[in-house]
């Protein structure tokens, strides 16, 4: 074992952590007020942190000219450079430079969050055909817990919005899974393409074996029935289908395909028409449920569309601070926008959409989303990202030329005009410049796939590719994926559930078209059986981190899906075993080592299951101690303890996760090869100096969640616990607020539970300290955010404590 460690490359540990990023889509944790999206940018910190200190830590050779323009030469990876700094340059320009820098606390999607996924991209871009391979494994597997607890939800009779199971949301689910199928689907089928005729026994088991996540997946698209993700799989997949046709050159394909395409739009109108008629003979449910597939709008969408529209029109006037100085950038927001994430300061100029108290943190379309937050600067960089990776793809699949690049952006252009005309006469009540974003969005699209069939109907049958039919279906099933996202996006908003995985698929394709080693023909490139072993492995230890018992103390206890667990560990590792043995060929991997490698999983779990459940204890001993102190001051030092001891689970995990398929992936050539490079000391000391800069991140986020979410319950639910709010709510609250000085709405939670303390007959604190307190909290917020003034937390604020903090 100890030879197998030293045989591991910097590169191997590099490409494990970032195999390691989709399994965050299982990662949530309830026990956080921010739960979520926060939950998985903390942990693709940790692998990216290793990433860069494998890179930091490497000899480092001055580059020469000649080879940095050579990198640079790769359409992708200039236009994403030239993308990260217009995001730079929004974000010193913001309203709040620093919520900009590190996002909305709910969602964490600023620069901080765009620079990681960099780092993914350019790491995704290293990868070679064995390891973009082990994908499918590792994406099935991440599928398995997050679909098995949405069906456990949905039996449940859980509300659709809470349906969205380790994601949040089911919408956001839904996007994951659009791509992890448009990525899986089309290489599984060429595999089996593949195989030889007549299809044997083991293969047919192979077939189902592989239909079951896909159905799994599959059932998951029905229950969320999220509009968006699906018209984003339909694009896809008739985008996938047109681009082989075209590759093939057939045309009796694409010819069937635009038949079907029609009359499945001439369909889906006709049905759309006749469910607005409210026809009878049908349940309500039932109506219901098909007015949600077929209505592919809401007036609520409509509602924030035109007040997005109505924001832009107003972009040039100034916004003010709570002292009425006015913003002095606002001339040139049009060009740079309000600064990432900026959403929530914008809500003074469009006020209530979604209902009284309910925050706007996006406006459901992605034009409509950068054109506010970066302006045009960062749409057309972000434009140019899109474009780029669309060519570059095409060009690699003989279907795009540079003569032919003008006409394939005019087609764009028409398609976008038609767009916006049609969905202007189909869409009654509203302005067309209010539809405009959506409509030449969608109209693009139709005008790519309309002229990807057209090159297909003028080429003759006999032309191939240019790159090894191997290559193809991966650079299709990304350009598909890239079609999807664009489409979904037009209705939602990007999120830490999709976001990593997308931008993996973006550095997939800067590699995949710079690939000049030769590929089998005959044959597609598929995963090593331990690569099932490794896929089974961290999918159980994410799930191990993310459900059971979270917390457990005499005073608090949470836990979620403890019941299922034990059901949901077996099936993943099923998944591993059987998949390990169907891709098992030639003696690759005998009986003897199919037990060993089943073992180490197994140790593994068990190994960290048993570490979990004894920090827990040792945690709600500490929390237990802290929470019957009088004072707060010491309620408040004696939190931090317990609150960062939690997060150990989520670091253990991703360590775990990084060794783990950095060892199993190995292949037995690369065990015995004497030219692997071992990893040097000083590699190993940057990359512990790294994981040490974002362990402390995410725990102390991590902490500051916890407390948040303990320190608001004891607030708004006093009578479901054993004490009363102070001073262990304003403790909390202050110890969360230390641990997260960035986190504006946790301070504010802070200022309230202190202005309700006012009212507290046994205050601790006198009433001029307190009162004290809240004007340095106060005043501590505005000199970050000055802009504070116009979101909703603000309003409701200084409208509920009014009178109460009056002097």
């Amino acid at each position: 074992m100890l030879t197998v460690f030293r045989r591991i490359s910097a590169h191997r540990i590099a490409t494990g952590a970032l195999l390691c990023v989709p399994f965050t889509i299982i990662a949530f944790q309830p026990i956080r007020f921010d739960g979520y999206d926060p939950e998985k940018i903390g942990l693709i910190g940790l692998f990216v942190a290793v990433i860069v200190g494998l890179q930091l830590g490497a000899k480092l050779h001055p580059a020469s000219r000649e080879s940095a323009l050579a990198w640079l030469r790769v359409p992708l990876r200039s236009t994403v450079m030239v993308f990260t700094l217009a995001t730079i340059a929004s974000t010193a320009v913001s309203l709040s430079p620093s919520l900009s820098f590190w996002g909305e606390p709910s969602r964490m999607q600023g620069l901080f969050a765009l620079l990681l996924y960099v780092v993914l991209f350019l790491q995704a871009s290293r990868l070679d055909r064995t390891e973009r391979a082990s994908l499918i494994p590792i994406l099935l597997a991440a599928a398995i817990p997050v679909c098995f607890w949405q069906v456990v939800l949905y039996r449940e009779g859980a509300n659709r919005l809470l349906l969205g199971s380790s994601a949040g949301n089911p919408n956001f689910l839904s996007s994951w899974i659009v791509m992890t199928l448009l990525y899986c689907v089309p290489q599984l089928l060429s595999e089996i393409a593949a195989w030889r005729r007549p299809i044997s026994r083991k293969h047919w088991l192979n077939i189902a074996f592989y239909a079951l996540p896909i159905a799994l997946m599959l059932a998951s698209l029905l229950i969320s029935a999220s509009r968006g993700a699906l018209a984003g799989l339909v694009a896809g997949t008739l985008f996938y289908i047109v681009g082989a046709g075209a590759v093939a050159g057939n045309r009796k394909l694409l010819g069937a395909i635009g038949i079907a395409a029609l009359v499945g739009a001439i369909s889906y109108i006709g049905i759309s028409a006749w469910i607005q008629t409210n026809p009878t003979g049908i349940t309500q449910a039932r109506r219901d449920q098909i007015a949600r597939l077929f209505m592919p709008y809401d007036a609520v969408r409509l509602q924030v569309w035109s007040a997005a529209s109505q924001v832009l029109f107003l972009q040039g006037q100034p916004l003010f601070t709570i002292n009425r100085q006015p913003d002095t950038l606002a001339q040139v927001r049009p060009l740079v926008g309000y600064g990432p994430e900026t959403f929530e300061q914008l809500q003074s100029r469009f006020g209530d959409i979604f209902g009284p108290n309910v925050s706007v943190n996006s406006f459901h379309n992605a034009v409509y989303d950068m054109l506010m937050t970066q302006g045009w600067l960062g749409f057309v960089a972000w434009l140019l990202v899109l474009e780029s990776a669309l060519a570059i793809g095409l060009r690699h699949v003989n279907l795009l030329s540079f003569g032919r690049l003008w006409d394939w952006l005019g087609w764009q252009v028409l398609g976008a005009a038609g767009g916006v005309a049609i969905l202007s006469l189909l869409v009654s009540g509203s302005s067309p410049s209010v539809l405009a974003p959506v409509g030449a969005a969608l109209g693009a699209i139709a005008g790519l796939i309309l002229w990807t069939g057209k090159r297909g109907f003028a080429r003759p049958a006999a032309v191939g590719p240019t790159l090894s039919h191997v290559d193809t279906p991966v650079i299709l099933a990304i350009l598909a994926i890239i079609v999807a996202q664009w489409i979904d996006n037009q209705f939602g908003f990007a999120q830490g559930s999709t976001q990593p995985l997308f931008w993996i698929f973006l550095g997939l394709l800067a590699g995949t078209v710079t690939t000049t080693s030769p590929a089998p023909v005959e044959a597609p490139t598929i995963a090593s059986p331990t690569c099932w072993y490794a896929a089974g492995l961290v999918a159980g230890l994410f799930s191990l981190h993310s459900f059971g018992k979270l917390l457990h103390s005499a005073f608090l206890q949470f836990e979620t899906g403890s019941a299922q667990l034990p059901v949901l560990m077996v099936v993943v590792l099923a998944l591993a075993v059987v998949g390990a043995w169907f891709q098992s060929r030639d003696g690759q991997l005998s009986l003897r080592g199919m037990l060993i490698a089943s073992g180490v999983v197994v140790i593994a779990w068990s190994a960290f299951f048993l570490l979990k459940t004894l920090a827990l204890s040792a945690d709600g001993v500490w929390l237990d101690s802290a929470m019957t102190k009088s004072e707060i001051s010491q309620v408040a030092h004696d939190l931090e303890t317990p609150g960062l001891l939690l997060a150990g689970s989520g670091i253990l995990a991703s360590l775990i996760s990084t060794i783990g398929i950095s060892v199993l992936m190995l292949e037995r050539d690369t065990m015995e090869s004497a030219l692997v490079p071992r990893l040097k000391a000083i590699k190993v000391i940057v990359v512990g100096g790294c994981l040490l800069m974002g362990g402390t991140l995410y725990a102390t986020r991590y902490a500051s969640g916890v407390l948040h979410n303990i320190g608001n319950s004891y607030v708004h639910q006093p009578a479901l616990f054993l004490l009363q709010p102070p001073p262990v709510a304003i403790a909390a609250l202050e110890t969360a607020s230390v641990l997260t000085p960035s986190n504006v709405p946790l301070r504010l939670d802070w200022a309230s539970a202190l202005a309700s303390s006012l009212a507290t007959p046994n205050n601790a604190k006198s009433e001029s300290e307190v009162r004290a307190q809240i004007t340095d909290l106060l005043t501590g917020i505005f000199q970050d955010q000055p802009f504070f003034v116009n979101t909703l937390e603000w309003r409701n604020f200084s409208s509920t404590y009014a009178s109460l903090l009056k002097p």
